[in-house]
């Protein structure tokens, strides 16, 4: 006789074959993508013939441009693409590895401002209106850093009588 239940044995293998099915359902679409994953991320290795009909003269053409090549191989993917790869040459590149960037980025710009809702509008602060926590969040999520210093030296401060 086993050590183990069976109907726990069973409970478990229904729950890690439920996990299976959700893990392949939320991954099928970057298995559907991956081309042009591939294509913004591995550009000079991707087969020409593994390219969207519309894209291969472009993977073509930066393929064999060593400067480019050379420039991919030292500096970030998003510098790379919105530095070096032009619209006018390779607009096609340059749309996918835009689209490419965004994906990830706004993933991650939406869980930094939810997690900033959570500490601006906690229960103790519960009578914010829709516009002060627009506000609130708006700055919590800025990447402007006020110059306070030129702030306050530009107010004149109230005199006594």
């Amino acid at each position: 006789m086993s050590k183990y239940n069976v109907t726990s044995t069973e409970k478990y293998a229904e729950a890690i074959s439920d996990l299976k099915h959700q893990f392949k359902l939320r991954f099928s679409d970057f298995k559907a993508n991956e081309t042009y994953f591939n294509l913004f991320s591995i550009p000079f290795s991707l087969p020409v013939e593994d390219v969207p009909e519309n894209m291969q003269i472009e993977i073509i053409d930066l393929q064999n441009n060593k400067v480019l090549k050379e420039k991919y191989n030292y500096v970030e993917l998003s510098i790379f693409y919105s530095k070096y790869i032009n619209t006018e040459t390779y607009p096609n590149l340059r749309n996918n590895a835009l689209r490419m960037m965004s994906l990830f980025g706004s993933t991650y710009t939406c869980e930094h401002i939810f997690s900033r809702m959570k500490i601006v509008k906690s229960k103790n602060r519960v009578r914010l209106t829709h516009s002060h926590l627009e506000s609130s969040l708006r700055i919590a999520s800025s990447q402007i850093q006020p110059n306070i210093n030129k702030l306050v030296s530009e107010k004149q401060c109230q005199l006594s009588h």
